[in-house]
């Protein structure tokens, strides 16, 4: 197995907060927010992308196969697009993204942490649209050694 190099550009996997604290909410089952990031060392500096997904409504919909979806939209554009299902029988998540109507990478979970890792270990897709934060990477090496 190779050894991924800052040059590579890394993935980082979040584990959202849920968006209510009460477990007899169907809301319960959906994340606050999701974040999918990229990073990589270039040209002396820490360059890193990040998308953040947010609900666009808090109305959960049921589908026709009995689970349950709540609708994501990336805050940086309109091209960005995330669907997670919670299926209430099975206790099981799937989640789906999308850039510009194109599939861009999906995967499912019995669990919080695991489902949320998978997912968002897809990291940036090309074109996405994102923010990006650069620091010099002396700025980095201080900040270690402190």
């Amino acid at each position: 197995m190779k050894n991924l190099q800052a040059s590579d550009g890394n993935l980082y996997a979040f584990i959202p907060k849920r968006l209510t604290k009460d477990a007899s909410s169907l809301l319960y089952n959906f994340p606050h927010t999701v974040l999918f990031a990229k990073w990589k060392q270039e040209n002396g500096q820490t360059v890193m992308g990040h998308a953040t997904y947010r609900p666009v409504t808090k109305n959960v919909i049921r589908t026709d196969d009995g689970r349950y979806l709540l609708r994501y939209k990336n805050q940086y554009g309109a091209k960005g697009k995330l669907i997670i299902y919670y299926d209430t029988k099975k206790g099981r998540w799937s989640g789906e993204k999308f850039i510009a109507g194109e599939f861009a990478g999906s995967a499912s979970g019995d669990e919080w942490q695991g489902f949320f890792f998978h997912l968002t270990i897809l990291g940036l897709t090309n074109g996405e649209p994102c923010a990006f934060d650069i620091t010099p990477l002396e700025q980095n090496s201080n900040k270690a050694g402190n």
